[in-house]
């Protein structure tokens, strides 16, 4: 039985005979995954990846953190102005003579000191009463500029997903090229062994089929290993297992 045939077996759970060459163990990264079709046509749809991708990056968390925090602030400053408001209230009881109370200024001084007094003290600065309109114009900006910022991160996101998506299923072809190709001098190898054993071919001709399966094995290798780098690479950017979001 082939390698090829090898590794259906093992993706969707028959048994299979021992491998004869190094191709199926491709499948030990991705044991979900049926290789010899497109992992594209066995996820879900793209868009899906990038929504689900959009929820669980840290980044967008981090901006939905800074936008929480900017619009905060500008709630704030619209409430600063109050500080320089200072009710009070108080109670007093005595003789009828004058009494003088108060801390600020002369006019809440030499009133009747029976009874309740309520009252506001009102004291703003000139530079807040200039500066509030362009502090409050400031705040505001700083949070329309945390929610372009936001924008900015999903169209990198996206634009980081796109690469590797395309860059994954790109890799997945070369690696089917590659298992066709090994398995192509893997046959080739075989019969000139067999040929060199019954001395019909002359070293030279069998190390060279050797040479040709030994090239085609660290193809395999090497593109296997660049296979998994994306496909790993894009479940790290996903945020959960590629295998929870098949079809």
């Amino acid at each position: 039985m082939s390698s090829n045939v090898y590794a259906q077996n093992k993706v969707s759970g028959g048994e299979g005979t021992r491998p004869t060459s190094s191709a199926a163990s491709v499948i030990s990264d991705t044991v979900f995954f049926d290789l010899q079709r497109s992992i594209a046509d066995q996820l879900v749809p793209f868009d899906s990846l990038v929504q689900i991708g959009l929820r669980n990056s840290p980044a967008l968390k981090e901006d939905d953190a800074t936008i929480e925090g900017r619009l905060e602030r500008y709630r704030f400053t619209k409430t600063v102005v109050f500080q320089y408001v200072y009710p009070f209230a108080n109670f007093t009881s005595g003789n009828q003579s004058l009494y003088s109370v108060g801390t600020f200024n002369t006019v809440d001084q030499y009133q009747l000191n029976n009874g309740y007094r309520l009252g506001m003290h009102v004291q703003i600065p000139l530079g807040e009463f200039l500066g509030r309109k362009h502090r409050m114009r400031e705040a505001y900006a700083d949070y329309r500029t945390a929610i372009a910022r936001r924008e900015t991160t999903k169209q990198q996101y996206r634009r980081e997903l796109v690469r590797l998506y395309q860059a994954m299923l790109t890799s997945q072809k070369l690696l089917q090229i590659r298992i066709r190709d090994e398995q192509a001098t893997k046959v080739a190898f075989d019969i000139a062994e067999l040929d060199f054993q019954g001395g019909k071919i002359n070293p030279a001709d069998f190390s060279r089929a050797s040479n040709l399966y030994a090239t085609a094995q660290a193809g395999v290798a090497e593109q296997r290993g660049a296979f998994s780098q994306y496909f790993y690479e894009l479940e790290t950017l996903v945020g959960v297992p590629l295998s929870d979001l098949k079809k």
